[in-house]
C-alpha cells in the first residue's frame, strides 16, 4: 500500500495511519476484541458513511500538518536566537527566587497572597522579595513588603534596600562624596553664610574705634524631585547563580540614580531641580581666574589652585572633564617627555598639581573647578526613596517590560561661594 505524505518545498512528510493494514483488508481482530460503534447509522442498503475515510484522513493529515508546522517554528526560533526576551527574564527570575526563596520560606508564602509580617523577613529575602514583587507586578507583595504608600501613589522602599542604596550611592556619585550631605525636613531649608567678615585693625591707646559688622547670606535648598526610570528586563543577568543578585539589584538602582544626581550638581538649573556649579558661575556665586592662552595646562591649573583661600586649598579637590585630563595627560615637556605621571598608588588617591581630582564628565569643558566642597556646597535629602511601577509607559509596552520609575527628592545649591573657585573660557 501507497504511504500518504504531504509534500512541502520538494521534500515528502510522511503521515503516520493507524490500523491502515486493517483498513486495506489485512488481519482482522479478535473475535473478543472490542468494537466502536460507527459515528453515524449505516446508509441504506448497508453502505458505510461515504465521508467515515475522508473525515479521518482530513484529521491525520492535520495533526502531521500541524507537527511539521510547529517543527518550521522551532527552526526559525532556533535561529532568531531561541525563546523570546520576556520568556528568559521570566525563567531568570525564577531562578533568582529559588536561590533567595526556598519553596517553604515565609517570603514564598507573602509571595503567594499570605499575611505575614515582613520583620520576620532577612534583609537579603527582603530586597530580593521586593524587586521580584515589582518585575511580577505582585502589587500586594510590593505593599507588604514596602513601608506604605506614599502621596503620589508610590511605593516606599522598604528600609533595608534604601539603606544599601545609599551606601552604593555615596561610592558612586561624586556630589556625594565631595559635597555637604544634609537631611531636611521641610520641602525649603535656609543656611545662613557669611558673605563679608568684622574688619580687624590697629589703634592708639584711648583712641575711638571704629564699629564694624559681619554681612550675612541666606542660601537656600529647595528639595525636587528625582526620577530614573529602570527597566527589569535590561537588568538581569545571564545566570544568577554566578553572581550575588542582591547586590546586583541595589548597584542597578543606585547606577540609575546616581546619573542624574551628578548631572544635577554640575549644570542643574535651579528651577525644577537644584543649582549645579555652571550656574552659580553664571550668578557670580563662584568666581575664578580665566584661561591664560600665554599658559600650559599645569601653569593655568596652578593659577586656579592659588586662587583659592588658603584655609579652603588644603581639603580642596579638583572636578573636571575627562576630555580635560586627556589634555593634561598628553602634555609633553621641551624635550618630549610627558610632563604628567598619575600617582598608581593604591593607598593615595591620584592628584593634579598636588590635588585630588575626580572626572566629572556632566560638567562643560571648557570649564574647571577647585574647592573644598565640603565647605562650599550642600545637598540635601529630602524624601527616602520610593518606586512606582509600569506596563503601559511607551517602551515598556511595546517589549513586555516592567518599567520600575525610582523617585526621591532632593536639593542642591552653593551655600559659601568662596569655598569654590572656576577655571573658565578654556580653548
Amino acid at each position: 500500500m501507497k504511504k500518504k505524505y504531504i509534500l512541502i518545498n520538494g521534500v515528502k512528510h510522511y503521515i503516520k495511519e493507524e490500523d491502515s493494514e486493517a483498513a486495506e483488508g489485512g488481519d482482522k481482530p479478535a473475535e473478543d476484541a472490542p468494537v466502536d460503534p460507527p459515528v453515524d447509522p449505516p446508509a441504506e442498503g448497508g453502505d458505510k458513511p461515504a465521508d467515515a475515510d475522508a473525515d479521518a484522513d482530513a484529521k491525520d493529515i492535520d495533526a502531521e500538518a500541524t507537527k511539521i508546522v510547529n517543527t518550521i517554528a522551532a527552526s526559525i526560533n532556533e535561529k532568531l536566537g531561541g525563546e523570546t526576551k520576556l520568556k528568559e527574564v521570566n525563567e531568570k527570575v525564577e531562578r533568582l527566587m529559588k536561590l533567595y526563596n526556598p519553596v517553604d520560606s515565609k517570603l514564598s508564602e507573602l509571595l503567594g497572597g499570605k499575611e505575614i509580617d515582613s520583620n520576620e523577613l532577612t534583609k537579603d529575602e527582603k530586597i530580593t522579595g521586593f524587586y521580584y514583587a515589582c518585575v511580577t507586578n505582585n502589587l500586594s507583595a510590593v505593599k507588604a513588603l514596602s513601608e506604605g504608600v506614599s502621596a503620589d501613589g508610590g511605593y516606599l522602599v522598604p528600609n533595608e534596600f534604601a539603606g544599601e542604596i545609599i551606601k552604593e550611592l555615596e561610592d558612586i556619585t561624586i556630589v556625594r562624596s565631595v559635597a555637604n550631605v544634609v537631611p531636611m525636613k521641610r520641602k525649603t531649608k535656609d543656611y545662613s553664610s557669611i558673605v563679608s567678615g568684622p574688619e580687624v585693625y590697629w589703634t592708639d591707646e584711648g583712641a575711638a574705634k571704629s564699629t564694624t559688622t559681619i554681612h550675612f547670606g541666606q542660601p537656600q535648598l529647595t528639595a525636587y524631585k528625582l526620577a530614573a526610570i529602570m527597566y527589569s528586563t535590561d537588568e538581569l543577568i545571564e545566570d544568577a547563580e554566578d553572581v550575588d543578585m542582591v547586590q546586583l539589584i541595589i548597584k542597578q538602582f543606585a547606577l540609575r540614580i546616581a546619573d542624574k544626581e551628578d548631572a544635577a550638581f554640575a549644570q542643574g538649573t535651579g528651577t525644577g531641580q537644584p543649582t549645579g556649579l555652571t550656574t552659580a558661575v553664571g550668578a557670580g556665586t563662584i568666581g575664578g581666574p580665566t584661561w591664560d592662552n600665554g599658559q600650559s595646562w599645569f601653569d593655568n591649573l596652578k593659577i586656579l589652585k592659588y586662587s583659592l583661600a588658603k584655609v579652603y586649598r588644603k581639603r580642596s579637590k579638583i572636578l573636571l572633564h575627562s576630555n580635560n585630563l586627556l589634555g593634561l595627560d598628553k602634555e609633553k615637556d621641551n624635550n618630549g617627555a610627558y610632563i604628567w605621571q598619575e600617582n598608581s598608588s593604591l593607598d593615595k588617591p591620584p592628584t593634579l598639581v598636588g590635588r585630588p581630582y575626580e572626572e566629572l564628565d556632566e560638567l562643560p569643558e571648557d570649564e574647571v573647578y577647585i574647592g573644598d566642597f565640603k565647605w562650599g556646597y550642600y545637598w540635601g535629602d529630602r524624601k527616602r526613596i520610593s518606586v512606582l511601577l509600569s506596563q503601559h509607559e511607551t517602551t515598556a509596552f511595546k517589549e513586555d517590560k516592567t518599567a520600575i520609575r525610582v523617585v526621591e527628592r532632593v536639593a542642591g545649591n552653593v551655600v559659601w561661594g568662596n569655598a569654590i573657585k572656576c577655571l573658565q573660557s578654556i580653548p
